[in-house]
């Protein structure tokens, strides 16, 4: 038992060896692994706090044996491989929380041997080599995800030297490890060949100093492996000491944060361009660029809006999408109903359009989609009209009425969106959204006679207009 009373395990045993149920508990109560033995034998089963689960596989005489299966806490299956002794033993495959697979390599005795080889998301391979004790030995090479070479490395046990390139080719960084840690004196640079910054190591860590192009030093903090730690020194590009900043990670992208200005009146009083990084404030994170930030364009359609029963539209939206965070979109409509003329006698035809601009707010992408919250300005433009046979002179007539609208909405939505398209390679989307709009409403009759007015009553002629609105649309998304 807990402290508090609570079940802590429970085990039964025949003939002093443990047979059937084997219950472990977390200390409010909640299952935290169970078992069941027979002979010697048994299947187990871990739990998240949560209650699902977390791994499974057979223990034989008190040790893992055989396939054990890894899951992440939604149910997606983590690692997947073979146990031998207690250890793990042969091949492991690893998987992301979305399933994709991640790396596929060997262990010996629990340890990482042998040929290693990691994947992006897209199926891509970002790295790829051998591996001795759980380090590095032999030839790595590093991929982009488009799968231009990113970097090698020659290694023995952990140690080696390493270079990186940009996908042009051209040089990037280089340095060397030491048991995996980077270690001893590293190089970065521009594209164009200067030299961006340089750090010594010890076993991982180490003081960067880092340079504009023109050579004045424009930052200095530490380093551990390739994050920023601890306070930084900025300076603006005369080589004038900035202030201090804290570098807070979001998203894998460093933001600096201002922690100690300087205060000094006798420096001039002029607006400092700091490095090329983000300071972190506080303000809305749907107007702040991210850096390596996928931009691109959203077309859109819904082909069944033609066949809606009341009002039959075909709707265009073309929207510019900052991702995760910001849209802005034009969405137009051709309105006719019916959606087949057939010269029906007193028969309500409507022909239009309606034209909406939106801004759109996007939550981060999480399992259902990117939930927002918008708002738009609508123009729409309705002509009314009726096919009357006049009993009198037997020709047809066709009285009708225009209606013009301008209003403003309220809406949420979801867009789901297909990971490559995240990515900048293009992919499919659906946006589903709801919502609530009021505006003005103006309303004018194009025929004198007023035998007509019951033709029209089924037509809202308040000033006031209240709409809801709800959609989905198809898209397709590219950079």
């Amino acid at each position: 038992y807990f402290e508090n009373g609570q079940l802590k395990l429970l085990e039964n045993y025949q003939n002093d060896t443990l047979q059937g149920v084997w219950n472990s508990y977390f200390e409010d109560g909640k299952l935290k692994a169970q078992a069941y033995y027979k002979g010697g034998n048994s299947y187990y089963s871990k739990f998240y706090t949560s209650g699902r689960l977390w791994e499974e596989g057979h223990i034989s005489h008190g040790q893992s044996s055989g396939i054990w299966k890894e899951y992440y806490e939604n149910g997606q299956l983590q690692a997947l491989g073979n146990y031998k002794h207690g250890a793990k033993d042969s091949a492991w495959v690893y998987y992301y929380k979305t399933g994709e697979k991640y790396a596929i390599g060997k262990f010996i005795d629990g340890e990482l041997n042998g040929s290693w080889t990691y994947f992006y998301k897209n199926g891509q391979i970002k790295a790829q080599g051998q591996m001795k004790g759980n380090r590095k030995d032999g030839n790595w090479k590093f991929y982009y995800e488009s799968s231009v070479l990113m970097g090698v490395g020659a290694f023995e046990k952990g140690d080696g030297a390493y270079v990186e390139y940009y996908e042009d080719g051209k040089l990037k960084t280089k340095g060397n490890y030491e048991n995996d840690l980077a270690h001893g004196p590293w190089s970065f640079y521009y594209p164009d060949g200067s030299l961006e910054g340089e750090c010594t190591f010890n076993e991982g860590r180490g003081r960067y100093t880092g340079y504009y192009k023109s050579g004045v030093k424009s930052m200095e903090g530490e380093l551990e492996g390739t994050d920023k730690r601890g306070e930084w020194l900025l300076f603006d590009t005369q080589g004038t000491f900035s202030g201090y900043y804290k570098p807070i990670y979001e998203e894998e992208a460093p933001q600096f944060k201002l922690t100690k200005p300087v205060l000094n009146d006798t420096l001039p009083k002029r607006n400092y361009k700091l490095p090329g990084y983000r300071y972190k404030k506080r303000s809305i994170r749907y107007f702040v660029s991210r850096i390596n930030e996928y931009q691109g364009w959203i077309i859109a359609t819904n082909p069944f809006a033609p066949f809606a029963p009341e009002q039959q539209k075909f709707p265009v939206s073309v929207e510019y999408y900052f991702q995760e965070r910001l849209g802005y979109e034009i969405q137009a409509n051709v309105i006719w109903a019916p959606l087949i003329f057939k010269g029906e006698l007193k028969r309500h035809y409507i022909l239009g359009f309606d034209v909406a601009i939106r801004q759109k707010f996007y939550h981060l992408e999480g399992d259902l989609g990117m939930f927002y919250f918008a708002h738009e300005a609508r123009y729409s433009y309705f002509h009314h009209k009726y096919l009357l046979l006049d009993e009198l002179t037997n020709e047809i007539n066709e009285p009708g009425a225009y209606e013009i609208r301008g209003e403003y909405s309220i809406l949420i939505g979801n867009r789901v969106i297909q990971d490559k398209a995240q990515r900048g390679k293009g992919g499919f989307t659906v946006d589903i959204f709801l919502g609530i709009g009021a505006g003005y409403r103006f309303y004018q009759r194009l025929y004198n006679d007023p035998k007509y007015d019951k033709e029209f009553n089924d037509i809202k002629k308040d000033a006031v207009s209240y709409q809801f609105r709800f959609g989905v649309n198809f898209g397709y998304a590219f950079r």
